[in-house]
């Protein structure tokens, strides 16, 4: 399986989160407990941070990030 990372655009952090708190949720564990899920998307939706994921040739997600 090829996945392809590409940048959600500011304007559909929103409407994506629901298909991502898994993921974003998931690798919080490993990223330590400075930020919340509900800071998390605040700031993706601001557009304070990038929001980045994986998906497959159907486009489903297998997984996602997001940087500061």
């Amino acid at each position: 399986m090829t996945l392809t990372v590409q940048h959600v655009p500011q304007q559909f952090v929103a409407q994506t989160w629901p298909l991502v708190e898994e993921h974003i949720s998931s690798a919080k564990k490993y990223g330590g407990d400075d930020y919340t899920l509900d800071q998390i998307k605040m700031y993706a939706t601001q557009g304070q941070w990038v929001w980045l994921v994986a998906t497959d040739e159907d486009k489903q997600i297998h997984g996602a990030t997001t940087v500061t």
